[in-house]
């Protein structure tokens, strides 16, 4: 809102950025008001659809209700991190418009205007747009404290649009997931091999010890995923990593290398092991 810009500035601040944050919009106030050390010349255009070994199997999904390009954009044009954004929009907002109804139902506007309120910007931020502007309505309902019959019906309506997105997304990101195997697998070689149990050797490590890095480690496993098997692994694993079920995501690991006959000491699994579900 307009008063939010005014309010910062009010305060001290130089400049007000608002969510969604556009990478563009967001260097070009830092490039005014920052002055380097060392200056030195700016490029003419920035480009935020870099492509690179991040999202050489990936391709980025058309999405209903969705503005994927938008949302692509805000990532910097990292595919991969913008799926992985998806993934924990479908998990973290799932039962949100429930989680909003027990806080008003509760008497206790102050957590569910904040939900709302953040709803509507991770919406905006994926380039959930309509989404966005439903979450808005509600946000602005509860802040207001408009009758109860107004509430319960835009919260009805904000809890369809959300069951209708993340529906939308999950069906995307299987498709993606899908398509991502098949490319990997027909490239496997012994060093992807290799490189794979690694990764999985790395991962059991650092979910023993409670290392938060190990996010990074399964994102870059996606890479060197041979079948959809080892993806419904895996998505269980994020899961449980992003809320910091470390040894629930550990025991997913071992549940997986063992379903899978894969073991990260053997350099080579059994061929057998290699062929790809379809």
């Amino acid at each position: 809102m307009s008063s939010d810009r005014e309010e910062c500035l009010a305060a001290g601040m130089q400049e007000h950025i608002s969510k969604p944050v556009d990478p563009g919009e967001m260097f070009a106030k830092l490039v005014r008001w920052i002055v380097p050390a060392v200056p030195m010349p700016m490029p003419v255009r920035m480009e935020f659809f870099k492509q690179g070994d991040q999202n050489e199997t990936l391709v980025l999904p058309d999405i209903p209700g969705m503005d994927t390009r938008g949302g692509l954009r805000r990532m910097g044009g990292n595919i991969r991190g913008y799926l992985g954004l998806l993934a924990k929009f479908s998990d973290n907002q799932r039962s949100v418009c429930d989680s909003i109804k027990t806080a008003w139902e509760n008497d206790d506007p102050a957590t569910a205007h904040r939900l709302a309120h953040t709803l509507k910007g991770v919406s905006a931020t994926i380039g959930a747009v309509t989404l966005s502007v439903q979450a808005k309505e509600l946000e602005s309902a509860l802040r207001t404290g408009e009758n109860a019959t107004h509430i319960r019906v835009t919260l009805a309506e904000t809890s369809q649009q959300v069951e209708m997105i993340i529906g939308e997304i999950q069906r995307a990101l299987a498709r993606v997931q899908k398509e991502a195997a098949i490319a990997t697998a027909q490239e496997e070689t012994e060093e992807l091999i290799a490189e794979r149990h690694s990764l999985l050797k790395q991962a059991a490590q650092q979910l023993a010890s409670y290392d938060a890095e190990v996010e990074q480690t399964l994102v870059r496993l996606r890479q060197g995923l041979v079948s959809e098997a080892m993806g419904v692994w895996m998505d269980r694993m994020e899961r449980q990593v992003a809320q910091y079920d470390f040894e629930g995501a550990a025991a997913t690991l071992k549940q997986c290398l063992d379903s899978l006959g894969i073991d990260p000491e053997r350099k080579k699994q059994p061929a057998s092991r290699m062929a790809i579900e379809h």
